[in-house]
């Protein structure tokens, strides 16, 4: 517009000199040709001038709607960018929030931006990070720029969420305002937490490793020591069970001697013991000769199992023996016998059964110390041998046994066993007495040498293979031949 005012204004001033030129040079009267030109030129000069005023007025007049048109794109290129803007910006006046962007709303859990318009910018801020936030806008409206810092959100909608915010001052209408830029990290936020966490868990899990490292390191050290100690209790076990068998082969060849075949006496034996792993138990038995008319017979029963109850079984065998030859009174025997055990302290108790019997007659002089008394079988038919009652052994050194005395028939049957027998048990049942008589009962016709097996077989099925106790039986059939 300028240059066309600048156009139009020099051309006009050049006619105009043109004219006044003319007319000083020619001094034409009026109505001559030449004053015709110079009156032309001073009209168009004038036209000219006249444009140039135009021209420049109406370029004046324009001038102001270019600037309200360019002042307009701008707000509306700054508005774009707001809303656009992926961070949530907020204008807070006189604590409220006067201008919203989507972000803001999406941020603090509004349906649009005019939900948060009119609230205090505070109520957004979590409790925890509220005073700083309070401090930080009085230091902005001072003229600070607030530092980004972190803060704690709660929307309209409850949620709680992490973000970084900044804050200058801005002029709002004319007075003084908060522009306020907040960014959502909550991710971020979450996954340091987690990193966090994870940090946490792995030092938890090391030391929980360390521990379980530790106790396991011990645990191996036990075991190797237990190792070592059962390796050292194979080995006793094993040198026990030798030491045993020993015990035992020896047992063997005292328990019973052998004596020579006798028209007048028939006998056999067996015996189990409730001992794992060894064949030695508290149960003794023996036959021997007083003189060539006279012969002992004894049963006993040692409380325990084991080598210290055979122990103990060996001595009141030897004992009863020895005193037997000595003095050949049942009674008697029984009663030194006790007082010896008695005064020996030995642990537990034995119970047991002596006799003797005249070969020539069949007379039987017996003396029982708490022990079962034994069965007579004959014909098919069998009792029970009557017996004094008497306490065990080497319990009350002054005990008192008494002689009970039985004449055996020809071709009797005479059955001494201990009580871990009848005590076989199966289901909190005994095998007892009864079955015992009855298996007896059906053992007339077979060999004498195959019934104290049997009788042990038949207990130990009943007890399914497992007797708590030493068994021992001693048979002995008597044939009057003199």
């Amino acid at each position: 517009m300028q240059s066309r005012f600048v156009l139009y204004w020099y051309s006009g001033l050049a006619l105009l000199g043109v004219a006044f030129a003319i007319s000083l040079v020619s001094g034409a009267p009026s109505g001559n040709p030449v004053s015709w030109l110079q009156r032309g030129g001073q009209w168009l000069a004038g036209i000219y001038l006249l444009a140039g005023l135009l021209s420049l007025t109406a370029g004046r007049e324009r001038a102001p709607f270019a600037l309200e048109r360019a002042l307009e794109e701008s707000e509306d290129r700054y508005r774009k960018l707001i809303d656009t803007n992926p961070d949530a910006i907020l204008v807070v006046a006189d604590g409220k929030v006067a201008f919203a962007n989507p972000a803001s709303a999406a941020l603090l859990g509004a349906g649009s931006p005019l939900e948060l318009r009119g609230t205090e910018w505070l109520s957004f801020v979590h409790t925890d990070s509220r005073r700083s936030m309070d401090e930080g806008g009085a230091s902005t409206l001072g003229g600070s720029l607030l530092p980004q810092q972190d803060v704690v959100l709660v929307g309209l909608d409850g949620q709680v969420r992490d973000a970084e915010v900044t804050a200058s001052r801005i002029e709002l209408e004319g007075r003084l305002a908060m522009q306020v830029l907040l960014r959502d990290v909550s991710l971020r936020k979450q996954t340091e937490r987690n990193r966090e966490r994870l940090v946490v868990d792995q030092q938890q899990l090391n030391q929980e490793l360390s521990a379980a490292n530790r106790e396991l390191q011990a645990q191996t050290e036990e075991l190797a020591g237990q190792e070592e100690k059962l390796r050292m209790s194979y080995e006793r076990q094993s040198e026990t069970a030798r030491e045993q068998q020993v015990l035992f082969d020896r047992l063997q060849r005292v328990f019973l001697d052998k004596l020579p075949d006798l028209p007048e006496v028939e006998f056999a034996y067996a015996h189990v013991s409730a001992t794992t792993g060894a064949q030695v138990g508290g149960d003794f038995y023996d036959l021997f000769y007083l003189d060539d008319d006279s012969l002992g017979l004894m049963i006993g029963d040692v409380s325990g199992q084991g080598i210290e109850a055979s122990r103990i079984a060996l001595m009141a065998k030897d004992s009863i023996r020895a005193f037997a030859l000595e003095e050949p009174k049942s009674g008697n025997v029984v009663e030194r016998v006790n007082r010896l055990l008695t005064k020996r302290g030995l642990p537990g108790f034995i119970t047991a059964f002596f006799g003797i019997l005249d070969l020539r007659t069949g007379h039987l002089a017996s003396a029982s110390a708490g022990h079962p008394p034994p069965f007579i079988l004959l014909s098919g038919e069998v009792s029970q041998l009557e017996v004094a009652p008497g306490l065990p052994l080497g319990v009350f050194p002054d005990a008192v046994y008494h002689e009970r005395h039985t004449v055996l028939p020809n071709q009797a049957l005479l059955l001494l066993y201990t009580d871990g027998l009848t005590e076989a048990r199966r289901d909190g049942r005994m095998y007892g007495e009864g079955r015992l008589r009855l298996m007896l009962s059906r053992t007339t016709l077979l060999p004498l040498s195959q019934v104290p097996h049997l009788l042990v077989e038949d207990a130990l099925t009943f007890a399914d293979g497992r007797v708590t106790d030493d068994a021992a039986v001693l048979l002995l059939r008597y044939k009057a031949c003199r």
